[in-house]
């Protein structure tokens, strides 16, 4: 593994990411949410897995460990979300 795989890796970015993935399969989301939020509840697993398909395609190797930085600084929406839609 280079070292730059190890950074990415380990970058709190990551983490966050499959958290928000974790959180958006949560059955308990659709079983939670009244018939006004479903269709916003599935343009959210829509975002967050084409997101999530980003982060899949990104090659440690090239790509500069600022960005992962610069998208941390925005990790707040996430916590955002989760509260938000933290209906247990």
């Amino acid at each position: 593994m280079s070292k730059w795989t190890e950074k990415f890796e380990t970058h709190a970015v990551i983490g966050v990411s499959g958290s928000l993935v974790n959180l958006v399969k949560e059955e308990w989301l659709d079983e939670k949410a009244d018939e006004n939020s479903l269709e916003d509840v599935a343009r959210l697993r829509k975002v967050i897995s084409h997101l999530n398909g980003i982060f899949e395609g990104i090659d440690p190797d090239l790509t500069p460990f600022t960005h992962l930085t610069t998208i941390q600084k925005i990790q707040h929406i996430a916590e955002i979300i989760e509260r938000r839609f933290n209906f247990q």
